[in-house]
């Protein structure tokens, strides 16, 4: 956008320019020059007034209900039946009522279950054997412990949890990736 206004000695216009891309040049409505200010010598403030819609926010589902993961159940059909226990049959709605609930509670405790407003994460949970998931969470108490109480010794405690901790993931990710290689290479 071109506007020609303002004083250069005997002159009395001037051309200033407000660079926009092409694809935003339908968003300035006006531009003007403030008289009686200077930027530099012959140089007035150029203002140019846009109408720029905010970007909406993305509506974050934080207190909604959580989610059976049904699609971890590929292929571990009957390792999902299997938990399933059956109910006494009374009638046909109480059966059914209570196979259902007996269906939902197998299906949470074996597939898991989502918490909304959480994004997600793969933490791979093949490597999680006993050793890391005990590692892990002694590191994590430190650490509140360190939190509670910040002195030197709970730091060095800490450190040494989360150095214990690394290395057991990293064994753990190590086993299980040489498993898989040998595997590929038969």
């Amino acid at each position: 956008m071109v506007v020609v206004a303002g004083d250069s000695g005997n002159t009395r216009s001037q051309i200033d320019y407000v660079l926009v891309k092409r694809r935003d040049a339908k968003l300035v409505s006006d531009a003007k020059i403030v008289p009686y200010e200077m930027v530099a010598t012959q140089h007035r403030p150029l203002i140019c007034t846009m109408k720029i819609t905010p970007p909406k926010r993305k509506w974050v589902e934080r207190c909604g209900h959580t989610r059976i993961k049904w699609w971890r159940i590929k292929g571990n059909e009957a390792w999902m039946i299997a938990g399933i226990r059956m109910p006494q049959i009374v009638s046909v709605e109480e059966t059914w009522q209570s196979m259902k609930t007996a269906a939902s509670e197998a299906a949470r405790s074996q597939l898991g279950v989502t918490k909304p407003g959480r994004r997600r994460i793969d933490k791979q949970t093949w490597l999680w054997r006993d050793e890391v998931k005990e590692k892990v969470r002694t590191k994590k108490s430190l650490y509140h412990t360190f939190l509670h109480s910040k002195t030197a010794d709970n730091w060095s405690a800490y450190r040494e949890a989360k150095r214990a901790a690394k290395k057991a993931v990293a064994n753990a990710k190590a086993a299980h990736y040489e498993e898989v290689n040998r595997l590929l290479e038969r």
